[in-house]
């Protein structure tokens, strides 16, 4: 037999080491680490395969290079074996720069590392903090070339040498207080390095501080720059610089000036000054031996100095930034230059080396865009170098904004920016400020500024929710304007980018300039109609706004006006059918514009079908506002991408508190035609068989029958061939005049005597009022006290109470009143409430706000054996989301309470550990129950019983119950929320008796 052999394998895996990168300099770790080489060492036990470093270089100016990559192979000097490797990279003087280095071994393992650092050989520096000083009585001293903290501990005045419009703030860490100084966290400076000596700032700078520095500055001509942080948001004119006394000048106009971004209090960064034209300011200082004093004066703040830096202009070399472009279209010079190619030239002197556009966008029809091209993707560059022709492919009906960034033939840095529209001048435009005047009249397809001095019919035109207009460079108001006009709204002159149709003409009848205006100073509830004949077709609006106060959602609506319009015979009573919403965008200033669309109610852009020949109503609803408005654009639709199916006009809708109603409203729209079979409508659940529709298959109105005094929840499927969709919403139907007790009002202690209350809810009635512990309440929980109290008194015993901000009742805002609520109800805290209630049968329902977990608040009848009516199940919304709740009984089902008129308490309970805050309860009238109450005298029988208000009340009888009908005894009583009694003289010995209700 053979002999059997096997053979055992063992293996062994050692961890690779990743590639290291040690040594690097310059390293950002001080400033001012001037050198012409980025320098590193790199190693890799394993073997390097492959070195990148990847620069981006920042001028002083604020020009920024594109990003440009060297590689072992491309630019970077390497010395060494395939383990420890040198590595430099050439690097300019005097720039910013950040640098990416990727060192990847043969394994394809890499390391990053990033780096932040300049190369600044600096000319001339003075500290912010060592402005002039007093001595003596002599002031405006100062040191020459002054050595390190030389000015710590000198006085100064006010004044003369500086002045504060803030004393007193901030420290005085480095000199008495003048301007405040503290010590900053900048990147430390050579000088610091070692030393005892501490780096200060000047802080807590508010607009009109300034100080005065008086040196012998170096002759020469100069660009300034300031090292600054700021940590409470850009500023764009933050301070200046400016000549007090010498002779060192500026050259071009003033002022001159620095801007600072937000990059923290403890982030430092060079900001140059500039001059009014926006390019890097010029000092001159002659060599005439003679001092000057720079100012610098603090505009808009918002930043702490360190120190200011003199650079010499180079003025051999050609200027940074000489590469720019020119015969652009299209320029932004005017709007809607409708085009798909764009083309410029770039000139420079010194040859375009490189030039790499940075393109954004937003498309009317697809939204946002970006773009980077460059002359190998997007670009198309002809011509000699020193005036190239380039070109790019435009999307159009779309806003662009350009950054070019060019690199001339001697490496210099240059950006140009550029914004403009490829809109088409032809689509069918209107002006905010030419709503419709006297009754509905209007102008088809008006001149410019055709409505000047025509006036809106208050509530018809137009409607001024804010009162009479404040704003009128339109004359659409009457003059003098009466106290009581509601019908212009606010027009002031506009100064959005220009259209051609306001650049140098004339207006036909006034014979006076085409003036652009808008519709400004804009309040929620402020509206306007527009008539016209609108074009035939089917189109999206849009809204040309300018939002100073970044912008809000829900800016305002677009109705179509379906009834009371009509040219000179348009009413007060008009009806709306909604079309969709708008939200302005932040544009950063209340004249600077941008296009927003309406969108229906599903988020997609809204159509608006033209009828041919037809004049049409168009409502404009501000509701959020936050927004002027210039004019408004129809862009025909693109049919071939139809939006799914939306709802509009739903009703009622859940936006106030009390929406009293019977019926259910709501218009279904599809771009593409619906069958009433796809619009399905489910009310708490249950699907409705019952629907009303009325329409053309694109907009069907739908109504459904609902009863009074009911939660819902109601949801919307809809289908159609280009999509489903589904809206939901909840919303009550419980009436202001329903009987309400606020949670806050429960019994009071007076004199000792507990359980007090008043009747007929009298608002803030209970202000001030204190309760007993275990008579009139419980608050459980120790910690609640501290909380807060407005309304009752603050005690140690009563619940903590809040203004409530939930939706407004009139029973407090018509008279000015405080909605209150309570607060931190949770279990084992209860609250009594005694009142005469009104006699009738009820569900009770409450509002409450829940920011824990879902919660449960009982209630009880005191007087009742059995006194537990039910129970509130809170849902989880939010302290601040006010929601309604059903006292629910231990079926399951709403608790029906019967209450007599008599003297009663209910009280609340809480029953769940999560605390509630809860700010009303009402009485919700529901089907009645009532007891009989039955007695005999001299044969005759009383049958008395509860009778509600809206119902109708028949007792009937049998002499057996197998009898198989019920006999009517009299006529129907109508309820009138008190007792009645209805008499029998029943032949036999025994009758049985019910009461059958009916409602209204």
């Amino acid at each position: 037999m053979a002999g059997l052999a096997a053979t055992l394998l063992f293996s062994s895996h050692t961890a690779m080491a990743q590639p290291a990168i040690a040594s690097v300099f310059p390293n950002g770790s001080t400033q001012f680490q001037a050198t012409n080489s980025l320098f590193f060492v790199a190693t890799s036990s394993a073997g390097i395969s492959s070195i990148s470093v990847t620069l981006t270089a920042t001028t002083l100016l604020g020009v920024q290079s594109f990003p440009q990559t060297y590689t072992s192979t491309s630019g970077l000097t390497v010395s060494g074996n395939a383990n420890s490797q040198n590595v430099s990279a050439p690097l300019s003087s005097n720039l910013l720069y950040s640098a990416k280095i990727i060192v990847t071994d043969i394994n394809s393992v890499s390391t990053t590392n990033n780096e932040s650092f300049d190369t600044i050989s600096p000319y001339y520096t003075w500290e912010a903090i060592d402005w002039n000083y007093i001595s003596n009585g002599i002031d405006g001293l100062f040191i020459d070339n002054p050595q390190v903290n030389q000015y710590a501990g000198r006085a100064s005045t006010d004044g003369v040498d500086f002045h504060s419009t803030n004393p007193g703030q901030g420290n005085s860490n480095y000199r008495p207080q003048g301007l405040e100084t503290e010590g900053p966290a900048d990147v430390p400076r050579p000088q610091y390095v070692g030393t005892t000596n501490v780096d200060y700032d000047v802080g807590y700078n508010n607009g009109g501080n300034w100080a005065n520095y008086t040196r012998h500055y170096p002759p020469g001509q100069y660009n300034v720059l300031v090292r600054a942080s700021d940590g409470n948001g850009p500023q764009s004119n933050a301070g200046d610089i400016s000549v007090v006394s010498g002779t060192a000048s500026f050259t071009n106009s003033g002022p001159y000036y620095f801007s600072v971004k937000s990059t923290g209090w403890g982030t430092y960064a060079w900001y140059p000054l500039i001059d009014s034209t926006s390019k890097a300011a010029v000092l001159t200082i002659p060599n005439d031996g003679t001092a000057s004093t720079l100012r610098m004066t603090i505009d808009g703040g918002n930043c702490n100095e360190n120190f200011f830096m003199l650079m010499p202009i180079n003025t051999n070399a050609p200027v940074a930034g000489e590469g720019y472009i020119t015969n652009s279209f299209p320029d932004g010079t005017y709007q809607f230059q409708r085009t798909n190619t764009f083309d410029c030239s770039v000139i420079s002197p010194n040859g375009v080396q490189n030039v790499v556009v940075q393109v954004s966008g937003n498309s009317l029809a697809n939204g946002p865009f970006t773009q980077t091209l460059t002359a190998s993707s997007g670009l198309t560059i002809t011509g000699v170098s020193t005036d190239e022709n380039l070109s790019f492919v435009l999307t159009t009906d779309a806003v662009y904004s350009l950054t070019f960034l060019i690199t001339d033939g001697a490496g210099n840095l240059s950006t140009s920016a550029l914004s403009f529209d490829t809109i088409n001048p032809s689509y069918y435009t209107w002006e905010a400020e030419d709503y419709d005047y006297n009754n509905g009249n209007f102008f088809d397809n008006p001149q410019t500024n055709a409505y000047y001095g025509l006036h809106g019919t208050a509530g018809v035109d137009a409607f001024n929710s804010g009162g009479p207009v404040s704003a009128n460079a339109y004359q659409r108001a009457v003059q003098p304007i009466p106290a009581n006009d509601q019908g212009d709204l606010n027009i002031e002159q506009n100064g959005d980018v220009p259209r051609l149709a306001y650049i140098n003409t004339t207006n036909p009848v006034l014979d006076i300039p085409n003036l652009d205006f808008d519709v400004g100073f804009t309040g929620g509830g402020q509206w306007a109609n527009y008539s016209r004949t609108y074009p035939a077709g089917i189109y999206n609006i849009f809204v040309r706004a300018a939002s100073g106060g970044g912008g809000s959602s829900d800016s305002g609506t677009f109705s179509l006006v379906t009834s009371g319009e009509g040219a000179g015979i348009a009413t007060s009573s008009q009806t709306l059918s909604q079309i969709g919403s708008y939200s302005a965008v932040g544009t950063g200033a209340w004249q600077s514009y941008a296009w927003v669309p309406v969108l229906n109610s599903g988020g997609y852009p809204a159509r608006f079908i033209g009828s041919n020949g037809i004049p049409q109503t168009l409502r404009m609803t501000f509701v959020n506002a936050n927004c002027n408005l210039n004019f408004f654009m129809l862009v025909p639709a693109n049919l071939n991408n139809n939006p799914p199916p939306f709802v509009n006009g739903f009703t009622p809708d859940g936006s106030v508190i009390f929406q009293p109603s019977n019926t259910l409203t709501f218009t279904a729209n599809s771009s593409v035609g619906i069958t009433t079979a796809n619009i399905s409508l489910y009310l708490n659940g249950v699907k409705q068989s019952n629907l009303t529709f009325s329409g053309n298959g694109f907009t069907e109105n739908v109504s459904c029958p609902i009863q009074t005094n009911q939660l819902y929840t109601a949801v919307i499927d809809l289908t159609d061939t280009a999509g489903s969709s589904a809206y939901t919403n909840s919303f009550a139907t419980f009436s202001a005049a329903d009987y309400q007790f606020e949670a806050e009002d429960y019994d009071y202690t007076s004199n000792g005597i507990s359980g007090q209350f008043f009747d007929n809810n009298t608002n803030d009635a209970y202000l001030g009022l204190g309760g007993t512990a275990g008579a009139d309440l419980l608050e459980s929980d120790p910690n609640a006290f501290s909380r807060g109290y407005v309304y009752r008194a603050a005690n140690g015993v009563d619940f903590p109470d809040m203004n409530a901000n939930d939706l407004p009742r009139t029973q407090f805002t018509s008279v000015g009143g405080t909605d209150f609520a309570v607060g931190s109800f949770g279990i084992n805290s209860w609250a009594n409430y005694t009142r005469h209630y009104p006699l009738g049968t009820y569900n009770i329902v409450g509002r409450f706000a829940e920011g824990a977990a879902v919660s449960q608040v009982n209630m009880s009848q005191l007087s009742q054996v059995t006194p537990l009516l039910g129970t509130f199940t809170v849902p989880l919304g939010g302290w601040s989301s006010w929601e309604w709740a059903t006292l629910m009984g231990p079926n399951g089902s709403p608790a029906k309470v019967t209450l007599d008129g008599t003297q009663q308490t209910l009280q609340a309970e809480g029953e769940n550990p999560n605390e509630v805050n809860m700010n009303f309860f009402l009485l919700a009238p529901t089907t009645p129950a009532p007891p009989i109450k039955a007695s005999l005298s001299a044969g005759t029988v009383h049958l008395s019983f509860v009778t509600q208000t809206g119902y109708h009340y028949q007792v009937v009888y049998k002499t057996n119950l197998t009898d198989p009908t019920w006999t009517s005894l009299g006529s129907s009583l109508a309820g009138d929320n008190a007792y009645q009694t209805v008499n029998d003289t029943p032949a036999g010995s025994h009758r049985f008796y019910e009461v059958q209700i009916t409602s209204p």
